[in-house]
Parts: C-alpha cells; structure tokens; sequence
C-alpha cells in the first residue's frame, strides 16, 4: 500500500510538472529566435535556408560563362579535408542539398580522405584514393564544384565550374546563396 501511494505522489507531480512547463513560457524557451526561410519550389519540394535573401545580398555571384545545363551524370566536389566551424556546416549543407551525384574529393592529401588532388589543371584533375591508384578526370561534361576558404565571400560560375569562396560565416552564406540560385530563387 505503501508503495502504491509512494507512486501515485511520484506521478502525479510529474504530471503537474510537465503540464507547468507546456502551459508556460520557460526561460529557455524566450531566448530561442526563428531564423532562416522556407523556399517552395514545387508542389512537391521546399528547401530551407538558414538565411533569407535579403541576408545574402551581400554575397555577390559572378557568372563569367554561366552553366550550360544543370544535368550533369558526375560532380566532382573538391573540399577542405581541415575546415572547421562554418566551413564544415556550409560543406555539409552543399552535400546534402545539392541534387546531384558527387564524388567528394580532399583539395590534398588526409589520411581520412578517400579521394584527394594530386594536381588540378583548367581542363584535367589528377586523383588518387586510399590506395594510390590515380585517375586523369577530364573536366568535360562533369560539374565541378571548388569550396574554398577565403577572405571574399562570393561566388564564381564559369561554365562547368563553380567556385564557392568566403570565411567563417560567410562560407555558410556563400553556400546557401549558391543553393538558392540553384534553386531559381536567387539570381546574380
């Protein structure tokens, strides 16, 4: 009996705790801000960005030869093995958003990459895996995508190449600025 009555008192101030805490505003809760938009796309698409447009203006995109179409068999991503921070959120965010098969590769050697450059010309990219088996990609009919650290915050389009470029948060707003003209929301 004792313990019947010992835990009725145990869940009936859990109820009445849970009940306080959805009834009322906690201070955890005030301190939270809606940030970021929704974008639909089609009826059945919608993508989230953690900035608007209007927080992106600033991130200029520079097309020298814009891309002459968006469907391409193979992408080859080239990333920073070391990037940290924002560089790792804007680098996750491209692999998760973007539609497209892509072979993620290490700008140089890692132990953790699979892939990494060896050397990068305009129109050729030397590979290697894990095992040091290379491979000479031809650039043709591939979307190559370059996301860089550096002190400018924009992005470059030429033709079948992109180049994503900005520094600590700025990386993530390159990113996401760049999957919004993807998208056709944004435009240069």
């Amino acid at each position: 009996m004792k313990r019947i009555l010992v835990i009725i008192t145990i869940t009936t101030i859990f109820v009445l705790f849970a009940t306080f805490l959805l009834n009322n505003e906690t201070n955890v809760s005030k301190k939270v801000e809606k940030k970021g938009c929704f974008y639909k796309i089609s009826d059945n698409l919608t993508i989230y960005s953690l900035y608007c447009l209007e927080e992106l203006a600033d991130i200029p995109i520079i097309i020298e030869k814009n891309l002459s179409t968006k469907n391409y068999n193979v992408s080859i991503i080239f990333f920073d093995p070391l990037g940290r921070g924002y560089y790792s959120a804007a680098l996750l965010e491209l692999l998760l958003k973007i539609p497209l098969s892509y072979i993620p590769v290490c700008l140089y050697y890692d132990e953790k990459c699979d892939f990494y450059s060896l050397d990068i010309k305009e129109d050729w990219y030397y590979i290697a895996d894990k095992n040091n088996k290379t491979y000479n990609i031809s650039s043709e009919e591939k979307l190559i995508i370059f996301l860089l650290q550096n002190e400018t915050n924009n992005i470059i389009i030429k033709e079948n190449k992109i180049y994503i470029m900005g520094k600590d948060e700025g990386i993530r707003k390159a990113v996401s600025k760049f999957l919004l003209w993807w998208y056709g929301i944004a435009n240069n």
